[in-house]
């Protein structure tokens, strides 16, 4: 249940400010299967209105309020013989509070196979560190937020944690930048082809989402969404490979990388307890040209042929247990990503 701003409302020949209430809807969307049929909505007034009856209008013929009470609406829908998903909205208001507006979106499957889709997103065109997104929704009005995470990374959080993270982001941008947290959403169809602001770093060969789901704000910057998070899984490319391996020793802080070709690569040193909390070496690999590259200090840090470098700024008083990498590396718009298999070595710090 998301509260609404309390606005203030002056009466005309009156100095006294009094505030506007708000509705808090229990829900903020309703999906009908084909068939359609009876709802029922609850909701609360908060402010001096609370216990006013209010009213309600539909946007839509197909949907017809029924009754409103001090405390809930019940509308009918009839059946959906158009053959395509389709949404409407009733919009609910009260003498001296806010309006709000119930979504209703219905779908073209029979009851128990229903299947709802608010966006249709589609990726295309994919390369090692990057795709074409299109981001399509039902209702071209309703504000929405798309961004593109990692599989692994979505998987761990879940869909309310994910949207709890973004939303917390957003708001924290917005009071950074001075701008409100709608600045950040869009609206209608999305083409990441058509943006040439679009910056498309993923890493090579690993699972993404792109990800839509409804968010809106309220004039005090409180989220507002249904909680529906569609996805569209994809894999970005692997890089080409090349032939080479690498020979590794360490010697105090100072890592010793000899490869066996004249290719790029990358190399770092990290705590075992670190090393052990990832998939793979690939993944933290990847991590860690991610980390450089969003810095724009990647490129000082490809290195190619014999070299020694010192991390004695790696070391660190918790840890004794750490290993160093090696990993052919290419960092080309073309064709970026791990180029080898890693190569590693443990050692101890007494």
């Amino acid at each position: 249940m998301v509260s609404t701003a309390v606005i203030a409302a002056v009466s005309c020949g009156d100095d006294e400010v009094t505030p506007l209430s708000t509705f808090e809807l229990y829900t903020h969307l309703v999906k009908a299967g084909v068939d359609g049929g009876s709802f029922t909505v609850d909701f609360d007034i908060d402010g001096p209105a609370s216990g006013v009856i209010a009213d309600a209008v539909s946007d839509a013929d197909w949907i017809v309020p029924d009754d409103v009470s001090q405390c809930q609406v019940e509308f009918t829908v009839s059946g959906n013989t158009t053959g395509k998903v389709r949404t409407g909205a009733i919009t609910l208001s009260a003498e001296g509070t806010e309006t709000a507006v119930l979504h209703i979106m219905q779908s073209t499957e029979a009851s128990g196979q229903t299947v709802f889709h608010n966006f249709g997103i589609s990726v295309s065109d994919i390369t090692t560190s990057g795709a074409r997104i299109e981001v399509d929704p039902v209702n071209p009005a309703m504000p929405y937020l798309y961004s593109v995470y990692t599989k692994s990374g979505y998987d761990a959080l879940g869909p309310e944690k994910y949207i709890q993270e973004i939303v917390a982001q957003i708001q924290q941008m917005a009071a950074i930048y001075g701008v409100s947290p709608d600045a950040f959403l869009m609206t209608g169809y999305y083409d990441s082809a058509g943006e040439s602001g679009e910056s498309m770093n993923f890493s090579d060969n690993t699972e993404y989402y792109a990800i839509a789901f409804d968010l809106s704000f309220d004039e005090n910057g409180n989220a507002s969404y249904s909680g529906e998070v569609e996805t569209c899984q994809f894999r970005t490319l692997p890089a080409t490979q090349v032939g080479m391996t690498f020979s590794l020793s360490m010697s105090g802080s100072s890592l010793t990388v000899a490869p066996s070709g004249n290719y790029t690569y990358i190399c770092d040193v990290t705590t075992k307890e670190i090393w052990d909390s990832y998939s793979s070496p690939e993944e933290l690999a990847r991590e860690y040209a991610t980390v450089l590259r969003n810095y724009g200090v990647l490129q000082n840090y490809i290195l190619s042929g014999p070299q020694t470098v010192d991390f004695q700024d790696v070391v660190s008083d918790n840890a004794t247990e750490y290993v160093a990498y090696a990993v052919g590396y290419r960092n080309t718009d073309e064709d970026r990503g791990l180029t080898t298999k890693v190569s590693w070595i443990e050692y101890s710090l007494k």
